[in-house]
């Protein structure tokens, strides 16, 4: 089963890395090619059913779920170096290196996919569970303050 977790782990981490040949993204200037379009939407329906499969074993594989969710938090970890990468570079004043919208639209679903894959992380982390709740931004502010200070 960690083989399968291992494999399924790859297959979440290529969807979360994915990203088309920048070249097409660019297209014609205003318009991306119809091709990119589609292959974004092919993507992004990808991604639930990754999500899925890696929940799956997660859930059925107890034994070995330390060694699933540490390929997880490598799958979280390079997903998150790609969405850093990939904001760094929209603060370009170049306006060659500006992103186009179908590029800003690829960066933002990888930040859902990320957001998925933190939550599924936290379905299996037993500090992520119960906690405090806070109706003032001074009660969570007190809390974090006494977290830091530990």
């Amino acid at each position: 089963m960690a083989a399968t977790a291992a494999a399924i782990a790859m297959d979440v981490l290529g969807h979360g890395l994915a990203v088309p040949d920048a070249t097409r993204l660019r297209g014609e200037p205003g318009r991306p090619p119809a091709q990119v379009d589609k292959a974004f939407d092919r993507w992004r329906e990808t991604l639930p059913a990754s999500i899925g499969r890696l929940r799956q074993v997660l859930y059925d594989d107890e034994d070995r779920r330390a060694e699933s969710l540490a390929f997880l938090d490598t799958v979280i970890t390079a997903v998150s170096a790609k969405i850093d990468a990939e904001s760094a570079g929209t603060g370009s004043t170049e306006p060659d290196d500006a992103p186009t919208a179908t590029e800003r639209a690829w960066r933002d679903e990888r930040i859902r996919f990320y957001y998925e894959l933190l939550a599924l992380r936290a379905e299996f982390d037993p500090e992520a569970r119960g906690g405090p709740a806070f109706d003032t931004a001074e009660g969570l502010e007190s809390f974090l303050a006494g977290i830091e200070s530990n």
